[in-house]
C-alpha cells in the first residue's frame, strides 16, 4: 500500500493559519483499460473544422466571390443545358414539356441568379457594417514612421 502525505492549511480569520498533516491511503485503484478517443471520426471532424476555418478566413470579407462564383457556375451550366435542349427542339422536334432535364436547367438558372443576388446583398451588408462602426476589415501588422 502506498501512503501519500498531504499538507492542508486551514485558514481562519480569527486564528493564524494552522497546518495539519494527513496521511491518505491510496490503495490500489483498478482502472478500466485505456481506450483511445482519437479515431477516424475525430480525424474527420478536425479536417472539416480546418476546411471551415480556412474558408472563413479567405472569404469572410468578400462573400460575392463565393456566392457569385457558385451563381455563375449554376447559371452558365443551366443556360448551356437549356440552350442544348432548345437546339434539340428546333432541329429535331423533341418536346421540352415531358423532359425533367429542362426543368433542371430552368431551376439552375434561377438558383444561380439567387446566389448572385445573395452575394451582392452580403457584400453590401459588410460595407455598411464596416462603414457605420468605422472599423477596418484588415489588421495593420507594422506601422512605419
Amino acid at each position: 500500500m502506498k501512503m501519500t502525505r498531504m499538507r492542508i492549511l486551514m485558514l481562519n480569520y480569527e486564528y493564524p493559519p494552522l497546518g495539519v498533516d494527513y496521511f491518505i491511503d491510496k490503495g490500489s485503484i483498478r482502472n478500466k483499460e485505456y481506450v483511445s478517443k482519437y479515431g477516424l471520426q475525430r480525424l474527420a471532424k478536425g479536417f472539416f473544422d480546418l476546411i471551415v476555418i480556412s474558408f472563413w478566413q479567405k472569404f469572410s470579407a468578400r462573400p460575392i466571390h463565393v456566392f457569385g462564383g457558385l451563381g455563375l457556375l449554376l447559371g452558365i451550366s443551366g443556360t448551356l443545358l437549356g440552350g442544348f435542349m432548345g437546339m434539340e427542339r428546333l432541329f429535331f422536334g423533341t418536346g421540352l414539356s415531358d423532359r425533367p432535364l429542362f426543368l433542371l436547367a430552368v431551376l439552375m438558372v434561377i438558383i444561380g441568379i439567387q446566389f448572385i443576388v445573395s452575394g451582392i446583398l452580403a457584400d453590401i451588408m459588410l460595407k455598411v457594417y464596416y462603414g457605420q462602426n468605422e472599423r477596418k476589415n484588415y489588421l495593420i501588422e507594422k506601422q512605419v514612421g
